[in-house]
């Protein structure tokens, strides 16, 4: 099995190098679409926004990974429970 999974990644490498022409793309062919230099003291809220909660109202519970906390906007809230 191991050795089915390597041949199938070297011809993906492969492919993926031969779809570009065979040679690399240098950086001066790159073209920058959007950047953040996150200059300054406060958060940009033009482009960036809080996620609020815990996921379940996206219908993807803990954000993914099964995140237990749940985020909120605004000043750092903390809360210790003893179980």
């Amino acid at each position: 099995m191991k050795k089915v999974l390597v041949i199938f990644l070297c011809l993906v490498l492969i492919s993926i190098f031969f779809a570009n022409g065979g040679e690399e793309m240098g950086q001066s062919e790159w073209k920058l679409v959007w950047s953040e230099e996150f200059n300054g003291d406060k958060l940009n809220t033009e482009v960036w926004k809080f996620d609020i909660g815990n996921g379940h109202s996206r219908w993807n519970p803990g954000w993914g990974n099964a995140e237990l906390q749940y985020y909120t906007e605004g000043k750092i809230c903390t809360l210790k429970m003893d179980i």
